[in-house]
């Protein structure tokens, strides 16, 4: 069993059977639902003529850190527990050449964060033609709503 620190940065432990989560994963990865976590929308892959982006990937990782911080809370009622897993998320960095934004709370709708998926690039033509990815997370019932834009 690894500490709460590692579980929120998602160290390798939580891929692999060693992980305490590692019972709440269906037989392909995905984390399995119940009605008392938030439901997870929209595609998993770019539509054609975008690059890959991992967005399975990220959502995985939105989800593990929703269930592990209601479940290990301390003491946190859920919608904080959500408040704390989604920006565990959007605080880690870089993740398979996208970056993503911490939502900026004083310029959003009140109901919604709105974090964005950057192209790692190396040039600004480069940016230009790779897509953004927008995700939107509704703070009342955790779903995310992702738009591919060019």
């Amino acid at each position: 069993m690894h500490t709460r620190i590692c579980s929120l940065v998602f160290c390798t432990l939580c891929l692999t059977s060693g992980c305490t989560f590692s019972s709440s994963l269906a037989p392909n990865g995905s984390p399995l639902l119940d009605s008392s976590t938030p439901t997870l929308e929209s595609q998993d892959t770019a539509p054609a003529g975008y690059p890959k982006v991992d967005v399975k990937s990220a959502k995985f990782k939105v989800m593990h850190a929703y269930q592990f911080a209601v479940s290990k809370g301390d003491g946190v009622d859920e919608d904080e527990a959500k408040v704390i897993a989604q920006s565990e998320v959007i605080f880690r960095g870089y993740e398979n050449d996208y970056y993503f934004t911490r939502p900026r709370l004083h310029d959003l709708d009140p109901d919604k964060w709105t974090v964005e998926f950057y192209p790692v690039t190396k040039t600004f033509r480069e940016a230009r033609v790779k897509p953004r990815v927008r995700v939107t997370i509704d703070k009342d019932d955790g779903k995310l709503k992702w738009e591919f834009q060019s």
